[in-house]
């Protein structure tokens, strides 16, 4: 497994740092070319409007901003004093972390003859605080209150996103301003559009958010599926990663406060931050389970316990510490060195050939850009927008759990290599055995095949000379009805009978003599309990009649799944016994519901026996004194209803009769 790691991880992981380093010095040279631009003077422009439904502007760059830094400022002052607005001249509306109260102001120009309502776009979930005024003839009129604390349902336009409808008449100039602060970051990417682009842009994005946590999802379902070859502690890591970026995503574009607790505003940034701890705990743990740390490097395994512990206890105490500056400042510090880490396991991974090392790498290499593309924007705001690093940050998150998922491939893909290698060994060695010992099997698996036919030639005689006694039994009783009509024939068919009994009789020797028993079961079927009843009623009514015996039926409607041919002969066997052995009374042949299943029952009012008979008469072979069968049928009733899963009991009372019962499960 080493060795093809070892052969295929250098080329590849020489193109790989190849493609990072041009990546790096591109990205590198358009950042120096922004920075150097961030700070040219633009003249403030107004915005016109347009009508259009792809109409979509950013504002930044046509508007004006003031610090209030004593946060004292109030609307009529700044409109009594505009001169102290400044250009903005960033190209986006960030001032990094401040305590400063941030105005805005832009003008908006409708040159049309008819007036609309046009969407300003805040694109922010939330903030501390934040109004939002129009200056119409030197009046102001706030249209838009906000604060971390309302709820979703005080927002104007229900949606994740803080928005508010500016109508703007006819050949009309009005001015928007925005006063806001943040107890995070400043940034505020706020656009004038009409509403259909505002609908049209917050579904494409919403459609982009679910396509991502769809693959997620789908990602999560290979880590379940592999989870019985890999192992419950990598599934765990690598579930725990993907769930949490899932989470993470779902909470940090602002669905969890829309959808899960629009009333509990104050969850949405500890919840992020939590989801961020757990994200830096399973990231390593993934790393050090997957590649066996401990085994190549004891100092690098207790670093990453130690970052996968404190991380996770962290998350746990995110909620009571939430609002410390240290414990913040602590947390997003042991994320950075969670990364760390984890790319100092890839490189491990990557130089000892380890399987799955390289896309391990690729997704480790992207995490840390990730970071240094979201640090550079905090440390330079308004040159990078901190939208495509959460873009940035969301599609890595995609492929870094597509490399964990790679590597998981890749490391089966070997482990099944080296597997089917063992496996061929295996088998050559077993074929050879086999080969040795196929000509001692083959004489004893002809010898064992020609008894087995014998026997079972020899049990298929059996049982078709038991059957055959019953029906002669009937027919004698019923030729009662010939005697004195057709004394010839009478004779004839007396002789006939006689022979087919004596037949019956020398195939009983023979079971007796090697201990075989008859039956096997034919083709199972469902149909209704009453048909065996009425068969069995017809076959044996002729002879309880002759003995002056009581021949009675009782049959619920239902159904029952098993071998009726089999079923047939085992309840014509025991009618057989009970209106032979009775001579005064009656048979009681019935069928009906017991605890769940349908009870067949056969009572007489012959001589019974006690226990001691019973029992012996249960055994293959063994007969009354008065009996002229073969010792077969309560035998060979047992057997049958032993192969049909059909429970089988009786019971007997001497001088009172006997009662056998035989359970099925019923069928719909």
């Amino acid at each position: 497994m080493k060795s093809v790691g070892m052969s295929s991880g250098p080329a590849i992981g020489h193109a790989i740092f190849q493609f990072l380093l041009w990546l790096g010095l591109i990205l590198t040279l358009i950042t120096i070319g922004l920075i150097s631009s961030a700070g040219a003077e633009t003249e403030t422009a107004p915005v016109v409007l347009s009508q259009d439904g792809d109409f979509r502007v950013a504002l930044s760059r046509h508007s004006q901003v003031f610090l209030d830094k004593s946060r004292s400022v109030t609307i009529d002052r700044l409109l009594d004093t505009p001169e102290e607005m400044t250009p903005v001249t960033k190209e986006y509306v960030d001032f990094g972390l401040t305590d400063a109260r941030i105005w805005l102001h832009t003008s908006l120009i409708n040159p049309s003859q008819k007036g609309d309502v046009w969407r300003l776009d805040l694109k922010r979930q939330f903030v501390k605080a934040l109004d939002v005024y129009v200056i119409r003839d030197g009046r102001a009129e706030k249209v838009l209150t906000h604060t971390g604390r309302d709820r979703f349902e005080m927002r104007a336009i229900p949606n994740r996103y803080l928005a508010v409808d500016v109508p703007v008449n006819q050949q009309e100039t009005v001015d928007i301003i925005v006063a806001y602060e943040s107890d995070a970051s400043t940034w505020l990417p706020y656009l004038i559009s009409t509403k259909e682009a505002y609908a049209v842009a917050h579904a494409r994005e919403n459609l982009v958010n679910w396509l991502l946590n769809g693959a997620l999802g789908a990602v999560l379902v290979i880590a379940l599926i592999l989870f019985p070859v890999v192992g419950w502690q990598i599934s765990l890591a690598f579930c725990a990663y993907i769930i949490s970026g899932s989470l993470f995503v779902f909470n940090s574009e602002g669905y969890a406060f829309q959808y899960l607790w629009p009333n509990a505003p104050s969850l949405n940034d500890p919840v992020d931050l939590i989801f961020i701890l757990m994200m830096a705990a399973a990231g390593p743990a993934f790393g050090r389970v997957f590649f066996e740390i401990d085994k190549h490097s004891p100092l690098l395994n207790r670093a990453l316990l130690s970052v996968v512990v404190t991380a996770f206890v962290f998350a746990v105490l995110t909620f009571p510490l939430f609002h410390s500056a240290l414990f913040k400042q602590i947390a997003y510090s042991l994320v950075l060195i969670s990364t760390s880490l984890h790319v100092g396991v890839a490189l491990l991974a990557f130089r000892n050939g380890l399987p799955g090392s390289s896309p391990f790498l690729v997704g480790a290499v992207c995490v840390l850009g990730s970071m240094l593309f979201a640090l550079l924007a905090h440390l330079r705001p308004g040159v990078i927008s901190l939208e495509a690093t959460l873009d940035v940050g969301h599609i890595t998150l995609l492929i870094e759990s597509i490399a964990f998922a790679a590597a998981i491939a890749i490391r089966m893909h070997l482990v099944r290599i080296e597997r089917d290698q063992a496996l061929r060994a295996e088998l050559h060695a077993a074929q050879d055995k086999l080969r040795m010992q196929n000509a001692l099997f083959k004489s004893q698996a002809q010898y064992d095949s020609a008894r087995a036919l014998a026997k079972r030639r020899r049990d298929e005689l059996s049982s078709v000379r038991h059957d055959i006694a019953q029906p002669l039994t009937s027919l004698r009783a019923a030729m009662v009805n010939l005697e004195g009509v057709d004394e010839e024939t009478t004779q004839k068919l007396h002789a006939s009978f006689d022979y087919l009994e004596s037949l019956a009789r020398q195939g009983a020797l023979i079971d007796q003599v090697t201990g075989d028993s008859p039956g096997s079961n034919a083709g199972i079927e469902t149909f209704q309990v009453s048909v065996i009843l009425d068969n069995v009623v017809a076959l044996f009514a002729r002879e309880a009649a002759v003995k002056g015996l009581e021949f009675r039926r009782r049959a619920v409607v239902a159904n029952v799944e098993t071998d009726p041919l089999e079923l047939m002969r085992i309840v014509s066997n025991l009618v057989s016994n009970a209106v032979k052995n009775t001579e005064n009374g009656g048979v009681l042949i019935s069928a009906h519901r017991r605890a769940g299943k349908i009870e067949i029952g056969v009572r007489d009012t012959g001589p019974g026996m006690t226990a001691e008979a019973l029992s012996s008469m249960r055994k293959k072979g063994e007969k009354g004194a008065a009996s002229e069968g073969q010792g077969l049928g309560l035998h060979l009733v047992e057997e049958a209803a032993r192969r049909l899963g059909i429970e089988f009991d009786i019971q007997s009372y001497p001088q009172r009769g006997t009662v056998v019962r035989l359970a099925l499960t019923e069928t719909p």
